[in-house]
């Protein structure tokens, strides 16, 4: 009884580890986008990025709300299958973020005489959306509370 209770706590403790470096990987790279926008754009847009990581995440945890049989396949075994593929969706996310800020040619000035850069301010916004939106951070939580049980 003593070994099982050891190794149950052995592997809690690697989904937290694991869990940890995930939640510092999503602040770094926000605080990251932060710096990058308060330098291209001014620092108006680099606020705009702790707003959408928040909406990414509310609509994630009401997706997962809607389709609550995505967690319950999430359990036991499955649950560290499901854990490493959003967190790889993450990372995808995230260079696919970089990559699309970086080529859309958004000007904060020309906002007011040129009707595409709304458009572009659209794609900013659902740019930043990608890499939060993965439905990790709520599988984590989902971890946390079926590891406690």
């Amino acid at each position: 009884m003593n070994t099982m209770v050891m190794s149950k706590k052995n592997s809690d403790f690697s989904l937290y580890i694991g869990i940890f470096f995930f939640s510092t990987s999503v602040l770094l790279f926000e605080l990251s986008l932060m710096r990058v926008f308060s330098i291209l754009q001014w620092n108006y847009l680099a606020f705009m990025i702790i707003s959408i990581a928040f909406l990414g995440y509310g609509a994630s945890g009401t997706f997962l709300s809607v389709f609550s049989s995505i967690l319950k396949k999430a359990e036991g075994k499955n649950l560290y299958k499901y854990l490493l593929f959003f967190s790889l969706l993450f990372s995808l996310g995230s260079l696919l973020s970089i990559f699309v800020i970086s080529k859309v040619p958004f000007d904060l000035y020309r906002v007011i005489t040129d009707r595409y850069q709304l458009l572009y301010l659209v794609i900013y916004y659902l740019a930043i959306a990608i890499p939060s939106f993965p439905l990790s951070e709520r599988c984590c939580q989902k971890s946390i509370n079926a590891s406690t049980v």
